[in-house]
């Protein structure tokens, strides 16, 4: 009876703070789940993996895991691919996802700098109430409860869709930014597991030139990348609204940085969050931790876990004009 009020307890907090939908504090490493605009953003094969878990040492983790694949066509400028997500929370409840995407780019100006891209997502949403865990009213009163007999189940089939902006200037000495709308889970009740959600995105990525005490800019130096990448996304959910924005620094291999979700001051605020990470030419790695700023305290906490892995190479060396990309927005 105590597990599954506690399961209970913390669901229905879930519930008030995250806005019903699994959430990634890793949001710029996860961008075809947060907008299918950027499916295939890499420019070439890629294989992806999240995995959260969250409010483990009160007993009853949330654990989310995200398996995706995408790529792209550079000669009809599109990008597919499809991911699937399991969210279990607590014991009580489990919800899988499973996507598929595609997203068409088009260039806006002749120089091909200026470029929108829309996306489309056709998803399968399974959601299952667990009934081993929770205690109902026959329990104790020899009654009949239709709610007992049998898991609660829901399936249904959702579409979303999403529309991005961005400026990739000729050289790659220069800033890029890029900006995102997501409609996601269309038409879907906000009431339901993974209803529909509006969301903002955008970010910008400034190079800059690595320092002299590090090198000599020759040689290994002109292949590292060396930028600061800028991000914020607002998404709102039935009446909630969520804030996530900070920085990455990128030197090659090596990814330091830190952000903060929250929409303010006093009982708004959520988390800190530094992170910590590695990139080579086909591989990153990014981990990072939730440090709870609000009324729930340090025992609310968030380890999150995120790994790509490119068929071909995912860094745009600036010293080597053959494995240029389109920039990563991580």
């Amino acid at each position: 009876m105590r597990g599954g009020i506690f399961c209970l307890l913390l669901l229905i907090i879930s519930l008030s703070s995250s806005g019903q939908a699994p959430h990634f504090s890793q949001f710029n490493a996860l961008h075809a789940y947060n907008n299918p605009a950027l499916v295939g953003d890499a420019k070439v094969p890629r294989l992806s993996m999240n995995f959260r878990n969250q409010w483990a040492t009160l007993g009853t983790a949330f654990n989310t895991g995200i398996v995706g694949f995408d790529t792209y066509n550079q000669e009809k400028e599109i990008g597919w691919g499809a991911f699937a997500i399991h969210d279990q929370r607590g014991n009580a409840l489990q919800s899988n996802m499973v996507a598929t995407q595609l997203s068409k780019l088009a260039y806006i100006n002749s120089n091909r700098q200026l470029r929108l891209i829309g996306g489309l997502q056709a998803a399968w949403v399974s959601n299952r109430w667990n009934d081993d865990y929770l205690t109902y009213v026959s329990d104790y009163m020899g009654l009949p409860d239709p709610l007992a007999l049998k898991a609660i189940t829901e399936n249904r089939i959702s579409f979303s869709m999403g529309s991005v902006l961005e400026y990739v200037p000729q050289s790659p000495e220069q800033a890029s930014w890029w900006l995102g709308t997501t409609w996601q889970h269309i038409a879907v009740g906000t009431d339901k597991w993974m209803g529909q959600r509006f969301a903002l995105q955008g970010g910008m990525k400034i190079p800059f030139d690595s320092p002299g005490f590090f090198g000599n800019r020759l040689g290994h130096d002109l292949d590292r990348e060396t930028s600061v990448n800028m991000g914020i996304q607002i998404q709102k959910q039935a009446t909630l609204y969520q804030l996530i924005l900070g920085a990455n620094l990128v030197y090659t291999p090596l990814i330091v940085g830190v952000w903060y979700r929250g929409l303010g001051v006093g009982n708004r605020r959520d988390a800190i969050i530094p992170t910590l990470g590695f990139i080579s030419a086909n591989v990153m790695f990014q981990v990072s931790y939730d440090i709870p700023v609000s009324s729930l305290g340090f025992n609310a906490g968030a380890l999150e876990l995120t790994l790509w892995y490119g068929f071909e190479n995912l860094v745009s060396f600036r010293g080597n004009s053959r494995n240029v990309r389109n920039f990563l927005k991580f």
